[in-house]
């Protein structure tokens, strides 16, 4: 599976499965990132480094 869609595959699986999400997949300095909340409320940040050429 390509990097880019490993990340939008996790995205998908936690808001199927009913997991609050803060911050969709999106490029961050140099990374992609999404944020999500536990059950206390509390964020959880989920990410994968940009591969390097």
């Amino acid at each position: 599976m390509p990097e880019e869609e490993r990340l939008a595959s996790f995205y998908a699986r936690m808001v199927e499965h009913g997991m609050p999400c803060v911050q969709e997949p999106k490029e961050v300095f140099g990374a992609r990132l999404a944020q999500y909340l536990d059950p206390d409320g509390l964020a959880i940040s989920v990410g994968e480094e940009r591969r390097r050429s």
